[in-house]
């Protein structure tokens, strides 16, 4: 069975789901296993607003939960160097669930990267 934050985090869903606005969204994972795909609206450098949509096991929504709230107000820079393992630690995952963690990592990077591509094709849009 699931420890108890898992299962409170499961009853929450509170960072889970889709964000509308996000202005940075990224995804990570095979489809054999687990897709963790965030969502986030930044402003001003800072994240305002970050959600997880999961494909997967009920840890990979657990970590996926708890990295979007933690990416919650935070800057980019910060962001970008989240540890993904110490903040899901107390989730007690399973060996052969570990690989969720790198996949949420990849994930985050890829929404930020998403972030920058769209700030800098807005630049050049407006530099025309």
């Amino acid at each position: 069975m699931y420890n108890e934050k898992v299962m409170e985090i499961l009853k929450s869903q509170e960072f889970l789901g889709e964000i509308r606005q996000a202005n940075a969204i990224g995804d990570a994972g095979t489809a054999a296993s687990d897709i963790l795909k965030f969502y986030m609206v930044i402003e001003d450098g800072k994240i305002v607003e970050a959600k997880c949509k999961v494909f997967g096991s009920v840890i990979s929504i657990a970590v996926g939960s708890v990295c979007a709230k933690n990416l919650t107000g935070k800057t980019i820079e910060k962001a970008i160097l989240l540890d993904v393992a110490s903040i899901t630690s107390e989730l007690d995952i399973p060996e052969n669930k570990k690989e969720v963690l790198d996949y949420a990592k990849e994930a985050i990077k890829n929404a930020i990267d998403y972030y920058y591509k769209k700030l800098e094709k807005a630049e050049k849009e407006e530099v025309k």
